[in-house]
C-alpha cells in the first residue's frame, strides 16, 4: 500500500493556489505547521493576500512603505476586526473649534489632507509614525474682495513638498494656489473662471481633467493640458458633482435640487459633454422639495458588485444612501421623456433619523464600507454593504448642532468637518495620544477618556431595540 500523500507533496502551483484564497487569521495559522509551510506563505502568501484585499489609504503610504508584507497583512487584519467591532475606535478633533459658524471643505493626497474653512487653509502632513501633523494654517483674507470664502477645494499635484491645488470661492472664482515650504501664492492655471457671481459648489478632477459646478447650475468641463474648455447649464439649484473618466463610458454625475432630475449623469464625448442627461438616477421622491442630492461617490473596492467606475453612490435630502449600478439592464423612460431612469441596487438609512446626508465617502474597514455624514448632531453613519443591516452610527467629538460637510474614508480612518472643527475617527491598532495635534480640552464632557488616546462621544448600532437611556452610557473612545 502506498503511503498517503502529505500536503507538502502536492504540486506547487496547487499549494499556491490554496494559499491564494486564504485570509490573514488562516495563513497565519499556516506558519505554524512546518517550516516549509512558513516559508511558502513569507515568500508567496503575505504578498497575494495583499494584492487580493487592497485597502486605500492615503495617510498610511508612508508607514506601510516600512512595513513587511506581513506586518502589512497583520495591520490591515486588525483594522478589520476593530470595524467589525465597530467600537474599537479613537476619536480625535484635529484642531480648537473654529470662530463662527463655517461651511469647511477637504482634499486628500498620498501626502496630506488639505482642509479649507472660511478664507483659511489647513495643511496636514502624513508621517511615518503613523501620525497626523498640523503643517501650516495659512490665511487667505483679501480686504478688497467680498465673497472669498473657500467652497470647494481639489489637489492637482502633491510630490510631498510642492502642491498645486484649486480652490473655489463663494464670489464664482476658481484659482489655482501653489503650498511650497508653508507659504502659497497663486498661480495661473489655464482656466478661466465661468462661474463669476455664483459660488462654487464642486471642483473635481481626474487625469488632465477638471469639472467645476456652480450654485446655479453652470458646469464647466477644462482640459488642464490643453486649455480647452466646453460648457453645459443643468438650469436648477445645484450642490455636487462627480467625474469618472475610467468607465466605459466617461461621465460626469451631478447632484440637484428637482423633481425627477436630482441625479443626472451625463457621459462625456469628444466634443465635451452632454448638454442633457444621457440617465436618470432616480428614487420613489415624489415631494419636489424632498428630491435633492448633496454627496456623491465612487463604491467601496471591495462591493457585492465589484469595484467597478460603474457604480454610483449618492446622499439624498431623505436621509437615504441609494447605489446604483450603471451597468444594470433594467432602465425605465424618465418623466420628461428625454433620458432613461434607473432604480438603485441598494438603499441604506439610519432608521432612527431622517436628516439628509451631506457628504459621502467609501473605503475603511474590508474596503466595504459606506461613511455618511448627516445635517445636524455632527453624526457620521456607517454601513458595512456586505451586511448593510448592521449599521451604526457616530457623534463627532464635541457633539455640534452642525451638518457633517465633508468626509474623507480610508483603510482606518475617518476624516470629517462640522462648522465648529475637524475630526477624525481611527479604527487602527495601538493609536498613540502623540497621533494627533494636541487640542486643549474646554470641559470635562469634552474631554480626553480616561486612557488618554481619544475623546469622549456617543455611538448606537442601527439595529438596537433599546435606545433611550442605553446612549447617554454608550461613551466610546
Amino acid at each position: 500500500m502506498a503511503a498517503p500523500l502529505s500536503l507538502l507533496d502536492l504540486p506547487s502551483d496547487v499549494l499556491l493556489s490554496i494559499i491564494d484564497i486564504l485570509d490573514a487569521f488562516s495563513l497565519a495559522r499556516l506558519t505554524c505547521v512546518c517550516k516549509p509551510l512558513k516559508a511558502l506563505v513569507d515568500d508567496f502568501g503575505w504578498s497575494y493576500y495583499l494584492k487580493s484585499n487592497v485597502r486605500p489609504s492615503y495617510g498610511l503610504g508612508k508607514h506601510r512603505e516600512l512595513l513587511s508584507s506581513r506586518a502589512r497583512a497583520k495591520y490591515d487584519a486588525l483594522v478589520d476586526h476593530s470595524w467589525q467591532r465597530a467600537h474599537s475606535f479613537v476619536a480625535r478633533p484635529l484642531l480648537r473649534q473654529w470662530r463662527g459658524k463655517l461651511q469647511p471643505v477637504m482634499t486628500v493626497s498620498e501626502h496630506r489632507i488639505v482642509i479649507g474653512a472660511g478664507r483659511s487653509l489647513y495643511f496636514y502632513t502624513f508621517t511615518s509614525t503613523p501620525a497626523v501633523k498640523l503643517e501650516a494654517q495659512i490665511n487667505l483674507e483679501n480686504p478688497h474682495q467680498h465673497g472669498r470664502d473657500i467652497t470647494s477645494l481639489a489637489i492637482l499635484d502633491d510630490d510631498g513638498t510642492n502642491v498645486e491645488l484649486i480652490a473655489g470661492f463663494e464670489n464664482g472664482d476658481i484659482q489655482g494656489l501653489d503650498y511650497v515650504h508653508k507659504t502659497v501664492c497663486p498661480f495661473q492655471p489655464p482656466i478661466d473662471s465661468l462661474h463669476q457671481g455664483v459660488a462654487v459648489k464642486s471642483i473635481k478632477n481626474m487625469d488632465d481633467m477638471l469639472l467645476s459646478l456652480s450654485a446655479g447650475g453652470d458646469v464647466a468641463i477644462t482640459n488642464l493640458t490643453t486649455a480647452d474648455s466646453s460648457c453645459i447649464q443643468l438650469e436648477r439649484k445645484s450642490w455636487t458633482s462627480y467625474l469618472s473618466l475610467r468607465s466605459s463610458t466617461p461621465f460626469a454625475a451631478f447632484g440637484t435640487t428637482a423633481i425627477s432630475h436630482a441625479l443626472d449623469i451625463h457621459y462625456m464625448y469628444e466634443d465635451g459633454l452632454s448638454p442633457v442627461a444621457s440617465l436618470t438616477l432616480g428614487s420613489s421622491i415624489q415631494n419636489a422639495r424632498q428630491a435633492a442630492v448633496y454627496a456623491i461617490a465612487s463604491a467601496p473596492p471591495a462591493a457585492p458588485w465589484g469595484a467597478s467606475p460603474e457604480i454610483v453612490v449618492s446622499g439624498w435630502y431623505d436621509g437615504r444612501v441609494r447605489c446604483y449600478d450603471l451597468r444594470a439592464r433594467t432602465r425605465t423612460l424618465s418623466n420628461d421623456g428625454h433620458s432613461t431612469m434607473l432604480t438603485p441596487v441598494m438603499t441604506v438609512a439610519d432608521p432612527l433619523r431622517c436628516e439628509p446626508i451631506y457628504s459621502i465617502s467609501s473605503g475603511g474597514g474590508s474596503a466595504s464600507h459606506i461613511a455618511a455624514g448627516t445635517a445636524r448632531h455632527s453624526v457620521v453613519s456607517f454601513w458595512d454593504i456586505r451586511n448593510p443591516s448592521r449599521g451604526w452610527s457616530v457623534h463627532a467629538p464635541g457633539n455640534d448642532f452642525s451638518p457633517v460637510y465633508d468626509v474623507v474614508l480610508e483603510s482606518s480612518r475617518c476624516y470629517g468637518v462640522t462648522q465648529s472643527r475637524a475630526f477624525v475617527l481611527d479604527y487602527g491598532p495601538n493609536v498613540t495620544q502623540d497621533a494627533y495635534p494636541h487640542v486643549p480640552v474646554n470641559n470635562a464632557r469634552d474631554g480626553l477618556t480616561p486612557a488618554g488616546h481619544g475623546f469622549y462621544v456617543t455611538q448606537y448600532k442601527h439595529w438596537s431595540q433599546k435606545i433611550s437611556g442605553d446612549l447617554a452610557n454608550d461613551l466610546l473612545y
